[in-house]
């Protein structure tokens, strides 16, 4: 049986964890808070081009254009954010999962010949797809582009 002091030794202990998951919940809190304002701050230009394209759409005018054309899909490019964060195993694992339902969507849409580049964003993310051996999909790390990056890096990226 326990001592006293044992008992409170162990009430402390839980005590501090407490404090500590608490600390971690406003943190993780205020980051989801941020995103979803910048995600806020999107929405009117979201509805902008909704706008635009609803009315070309509802337009009788003859519009054509290179976007437009239906052609053949032969390739596509999938990037997948991953996080390097602690306590994020379930995370990355279940984006793994989805990464895997989607090249098995591909497969089904467009044929066995679309050839398929993954990029993988977050170090844990490149060590996960590195072991992928599917044939028609090829793997191409975003290289200077992490977990941590911010919108700049990324934009930047994306224009080489």
């Amino acid at each position: 049986m326990a001592t006293l002091r044992e008992l409170k030794g162990r009430i402390g202990s839980v005590a501090s964890s407490e404090k500590i998951t608490g600390a971690m919940k406003m943190i993780s809190s205020a980051k989801m808070h941020r995103a979803e304002s910048d995600l806020r701050r999107l929405l009117p230009f979201r509805q902008q081009i909704e706008n635009i394209i609803g009315n070309l759409l509802t337009a009788d005018a003859e519009f054509s254009s290179p976007l437009t054309d239906e052609r053949d899909v032969n390739s596509v490019a999938v990037a997948v954010f991953g996080s390097d964060d602690g306590l994020c195993g379930a995370y990355n694992i279940n984006l793994f999962k989805e990464l895997l339902a989607v090249l098995r969507g591909y497969r089904e849409k467009f044929g066995a010949g679309v050839r398929v580049t993954v990029i993988p964003v977050g170090r844990k993310m490149v060590k996960a797809t590195s072991k992928l051996n599917l044939p028609g999909v090829s793997v191409e790390p975003a290289s200077g582009v992490d977990s941590k990056s911010g919108g700049d890096l990324v934009k930047d990226f994306t224009r080489h």
